[in-house]
C-alpha cells in the first residue's frame, strides 16, 4: 500500500505503450473506414460465412448483403460456435470444412 500511494500522487505523465497507441490508431481508422463503407452491386460469387445460424437474426444483420449481392451463400458453423474465436479452437476445424465445402463447389461450377 506504501508504494501505491507515491506513484498515484506523482506529476509526472504516464508512458505510452507505441504498440498499444498504434492498435488504438488502427482501430480507429478501421472503425471510421467501416462506417464510411457504401456496398455496391456484385454479380460474382460471394461466400458469407458465420458461426451459426442465429447470427441470421443478430444485430449483424448479414441479409442485407443480399441486396448487392443477390446470390449470396451462407454457411454456417456449428450452434455452440463461439463467434469471436470461430477461427480458433474448437471450432476452427468446422469453419475450415465449411470453407472447404464452398471451395470445392466453386471447382465444381467451373
Amino acid at each position: 500500500r506504501t508504494l501505491v500511494t507515491p506513484i498515484r500522487k506523482s506529476n509526472e505523465p504516464v508512458p505510452t505503450d507505441p504498440v498499444l497507441a498504434s492498435r488504438a490508431r488502427l482501430k480507429s481508422t478501421a472503425i471510421t473506414a467501416l462506417r464510411r463503407y457504401v456496398p455496391t452491386p456484385y454479380s460474382g460469387r460471394v461466400c458469407i460465412f458465420l458461426p451459426n445460424k442465429a447470427w441470421m437474426r443478430s444485430g449483424a444483420a448479414p441479409r442485407r448483403w443480399l441486396r448487392v449481392v443477390p446470390h449470396a451463400e451462407f454457411y454456417f458453423g456449428p450452434e455452440d460456435c463461439n463467434d469471436t474465436l470461430m477461427l480458433e479452437e474448437p471450432d476452427a476445424p468446422a469453419i475450415a470444412e465449411l470453407y472447404r465445402q464452398a471451395t470445392g463447389q466453386a471447382e465444381r461450377l467451373r
